[in-house]
């Protein structure tokens, strides 16, 4: 794997786990109470999150700090 800023690797793999539970970002954002344009934008990597939200989208779909992280491999 190349190497990608934290931000970037983090907003690309919530956005993995978003697709792959079939849920829309419009969804998202209604569950977590965090805006489209913050969601979208923290998927492709153009924002930078607090821990805070990043942990509020973590618990909405139901996945683990560690789904999210890279490892030490990467």
């Amino acid at each position: 794997m190349f190497f990608l800023e934290i931000t970037q690797y983090i907003g690309r793999r919530l956005r993995y786990h978003r697709r792959t539970q079939d849920i829309t970002i419009q969804e998202l954002s209604k569950a977590t109470g965090l805006s489209i344009n913050f969601i979208s934008s923290l998927e492709r990597g153009k924002t930078n999150a607090s821990i805070n939200k990043v942990d509020i989208l973590v618990k909405a779909l139901n996945i683990y700090w560690v789904d999210i992280l890279p490892s030490k491999e990467e």
